[in-house]
């Protein structure tokens, strides 16, 4: 998925909390399973994503775009859960 620069400046300090707080309260991501540090999510149509959670980290530009691949979200969706401005 392709977003604007003013997006990736949002997204860039993201932390994983930030991640698992969004994909909560998406009603299309159901917790799937938690194994130590990684939090797997279930979308409705059966994709998949594990977010490993570690405080006070934030992901670099690839990891982020390969969790951004996984989720799919749109700007707009992104702006309704309140994970960007």
């Amino acid at each position: 998925m392709k977003y604007k620069q003013s997006v990736w400046l949002q997204l860039k300090g993201k932390q994983p909390k930030e991640f698992i707080d969004a994909l909560n309260k998406d009603d299309n991501w159901t917790s799937d399973e938690i194994k130590g540090a990684e939090y797997a999510y279930r979308h409705k149509n059966g994709r998949h994503v594990v977010i490993h959670y570690h405080p006070n980290c934030t992901y670099g530009r690839n990891q982020l775009k390969y969790l951004l691949g996984c989720i799919a979200w749109t700007e707009q969706e992104m702006r309704r859960l309140k994970f960007i401005k």
